[in-house]
């Protein structure tokens, strides 16, 4: 695979990231730490803050790509020029306005985790901030870092993806290699990288260490073309456009096609395939679900829990391996991209519209205030925009690229 080689700035929302030229950029979900980027204040603590449908990233900038963590957004400039530090300004104020990254960096890919974030810059170097960005040598030294940090030395990496606890990059040659540690409650803090868990397999090595300061390989000797990192699951696509997921397996969240309880340590500490030998155009990791697109037929399909995948919330349903959502034939409904949150999922048509499901959060599109249910057929964002890309998300907001409205400033 040949590097992308656009120039790209990276800028941050407090606790929103990117899209392409004359776009405007928009977020739905919670909002209370300001990672909607729409200049509300943050909500006091106890309080909430959150929209249903789509608002405005404020600014006027155009971005060219977007991700949410957990409590952040950020996003890249095409130009190329907070809590615990996840919006790289070497500062730990919140921002609920988007802000630019320390360090005059030009960057080219981004990756936002839970409470940190990573970039690619243009020799394929990762640099990371945030929670576990850097490792303290004793228990009183902070583990976090308010500015872009090298990670990964050595590596030089074609894709990044960051999960709830570790970060994973992808090389030339298609090799994964993933890295973290530990939970950030414990004493063991990594290099580079936030807590990840390998407890739960999510580095995918195969080790009986749970954690890695520096990048491992993933066992198996597979060949990737992209890798989505999920909360405490990855999941990639091969040369053959074939599905492998490592990590935890409670939900069914990887897909092969076994019970969850079959492994009683919850999780596979290599890759395993996504069962039906399905080709699918790209995968999306959540929580505790997985969501993919089919090569040929751009048919969406699903696996883990519900109700992010599709199948409703009562009864709860887990799904062991790829299944299509009961409404999905007859929808008449055609995706180009998938991404999964908590427990909703949100999918941009070929029309240029953003459909919703799932979700256990007030301020999800699909979520029913009447009864306090979330819809397990897809709602339509409102607001009429036409979208242009689907940002990557992890827990409780998602964030999009729209066309500017003609006329609009």
């Amino acid at each position: 695979m040949t590097p992308q080689t656009l120039t790209l700035s990276l800028l941050c929302v407090a606790l929103v990231q990117l899209a392409a030229a004359e776009n405007v950029t928009l977020c739905w979900g919670r909002g209370a730490d300001g990672q909607l980027g729409n200049g509300m204040p943050a909500a006091a603590e106890g309080d909430s803050y959150g929209s249903q449908t789509p608002v405005v990233v404020s600014g006027g900038r155009s971005f060219a790509s977007v991700c949410s963590g957990m409590a952040h957004s950020c996003a890249l400039e095409p130009s190329g020029l907070g809590v615990n530090g996840q919006l790289g300004t070497g500062s730990n104020a919140s921002s609920n306005t988007p802000v630019e990254v320390s360090g005059s960096h030009t960057f080219r890919a981004i990756t936002c985790g839970r409470f940190h974030t990573c970039a690619l810059d243009a020799e394929g170097a990762t640099w990371c901030w945030g929670v576990g960005s850097v490792a303290p040598s004793s228990e009183d030294e902070s583990p976090i870092s308010l500015v872009p940090v090298r990670a990964a030395e050595g590596h030089a990496f074609e894709a990044v993806c960051a999960g709830y606890d570790h970060t994973c990059g992808l090389d030339a040659s298609g090799r994964a290699h993933c890295w973290g540690c530990l939970s950030s409650s414990s004493n063991i803090i990594c290099a580079a990288a936030p807590a990840g868990n390998n407890g739960a397999g999510s580095l995918g090595a195969g080790l009986d260490a749970e954690a890695s300061q520096t990048p491992v390989e993933a066992a198996g000797n597979h060949t990737f073309a992209s890798l989505s990192c999920g909360v405490y699951h990855t999941c990639g696509l091969d040369d053959e456009n074939r599905a492998w997921c490592w990590g935890s397996s409670v939900f069914g969240e990887l897909g092969s096609g076994s019970n969850p309880g079959e492994n009683e340590d919850g999780f596979e500490s290599e890759p395993v395939a996504v069962a039906g030998e399905h080709a699918f155009a790209s995968i999306s990791a959540g929580y505790s679900h997985t969501c993919g697109l089919t090569l040929n037929s751009s048919a969406l399909l699903c696996w883990g829990e519900s109700p992010g995948n599709g199948q409703g919330l009562t009864p709860r349903t887990l799904l062991t391996e790829p299944t299509e959502p009961a409404w999905a034939a007859d929808s008449g409904l055609s995706f180009v991209a998938v991404s999964t949150a908590d427990d909703a999922t949100c999918a941009l048509d070929d029309d240029s519209n953003i459909w919703c499901f799932g979700g256990g959060s007030t301020y999800d599109p699909a979520y029913n205030a009447a009864d306090g249910t979330a819809s397990a057929t897809p709602v339509k964002l409102a607001g009429g925009h036409s979208f242009l890309a689907l940002g990557t998300a992890h827990v409780l907001h998602m964030c999009a690229i729209a066309a500017k409205p003609a006329g609009q400033a």
